[in-house]
């Protein structure tokens, strides 16, 4: 049975590189000795993690805007059922849901603009029927 073993003349060079895996799958070493490479792989490593930090702060905005929404719709949708029906009413709550939606939409394209996730279905839309309010 063959081994591949590293001599003792090799440890330092070994020690000194990075096996870093390409999107295709295919590895390749960095030689983490030269310092040329080593500040590529720290700005790339600061771009990640500054990105995933934003990701991060965006996901918390828009739930913080996202959550108000949410119970200011409830709460006139509940008043709409308890107020008089007529035209000027109606055109109140289309404006109030229309501004709901406005805000809402904004909040998703905010997400959606710093985010990796392509698949929205975790965050659902508001959605609604102008021309008819009941």
């Amino acid at each position: 049975m063959k081994k591949n073993l590293i001599t003792n003349n090799e440890l330092p060079n070994a020690l000194n590189i990075r096996i870093e895996s390409s999107a295709q799958g295919d590895k390749s070493g960095v030689d983490l000795s030269d310092e040329a490479e080593m500040k590529i792989i720290e700005n790339r490593d600061k771009d990640t993690e500054y990105f995933k930090d934003l990701n991060e702060l965006i996901g918390i905005i828009v739930h913080k805007i996202r959550n108000p929404l949410a119970g200011i719709s409830a709460a006139a949708e509940i008043l709409m059922t308890k107020t008089e029906k007529n035209e000027a009413n109606d055109k109140l709550f289309m404006m109030i849901f229309k501004k709901i939606d406005r805000l809402e939409s904004t909040a998703k394209n905010l997400f959606m603009t710093f985010s990796k996730i392509s698949n929205m279905k975790t965050i659902p839309r508001f959605k609604r029927d102008y021309k008819k309010i009941d």
